[in-house]
């Protein structure tokens, strides 16, 4: 091989090598486009996530709202029948009697088109953590046990990591600690939640997990039983 056929070999492989490189740092650009669009796509399913929770409850206040209201029928019906009597009347004192009627019909229609906007707007911001401390206080320590024992070794890993950094709020974070998938993660903690395991905080975004008492001991004991 002559001087020269080296020479252009040697530059071909320079070459190749440079284009391979801006190949790989291009790759890598666009790994990190594709991570930061994956991280703004989980806020947005959260915030979703949220507004549904929230339409829910509206709806449930809303029927319960609608079945503690007494039916229009019954009032309508009562005034026509207090119609039908008004020509009946002695007229010495029909004014007086047709007077007070009147009188009775307004204070009983006040009373039916009177809402109670104070206490349903309770109900709209009472579902917080105190009704989910009630939940958990309600399991028994037999029935905690038993949902612990059947516990797979992801939601153990969660429980482990909320024990350790209770500070963490959402899917997301508590998905990068335990290396799972974040749909995986939300759908578990959802899950914990549901049947008192975790408390969740909806009055914070995103949502913040807690561990209780009760099972924060459990779990502890197990850890010291076990080394």
């Amino acid at each position: 091989m002559s001087l020269r056929t080296r020479e252009d070999a040697s530059r071909e492989l320079q070459e190749f090598r440079r284009d391979v490189t801006e190949y790989f740092d291009l790759i890598i650009r666009r790994l990190a486009r594709l991570r930061l669009i994956e991280e703004r796509l989980d806020v947005i399913e959260e915030y979703i996530t949220d507004l549904r929770s929230r339409l829910r409850r509206l709806e449930t206040t809303i029927k319960e709202y609608i079945a503690e209201q007494p039916q229009p029928k019954t009032s309508i019906t009562l005034r026509e029948r207090k119609i039908e009597r008004k020509p009946i009347t002695i007229p010495s004192i029909k004014p007086a009697i047709e007077v007070a009627s009147q009188k009775a019909e307004e204070e009983s229609s006040r009373k039916l088109v009177q809402i109670p906007f104070t206490k349903t707007q309770k109900r709209l911001e009472g579902k917080t953590v105190t009704e989910r401390l009630a939940v958990t206080s309600q399991i028994t320590d037999d029935d905690l046990v038993s949902k612990l024992n059947r516990l797979t070794i992801t939601e153990k890993e969660i429980i482990k990591v909320l024990i350790k950094y209770p500070e963490l709020r959402g899917g997301t974070a508590i998905a990068r600690r335990i290396g799972k998938a974040r749909e995986h993660t939300s759908r578990l903690l959802k899950k914990l939640a549901d049947e008192g395991i975790l408390i969740r905080d909806e009055s914070v975004w995103p949502y913040k997990y807690q561990v209780p008492e009760k099972v924060k001991q459990i779990i502890m004991l197990r850890e010291q039983l076990s080394t």
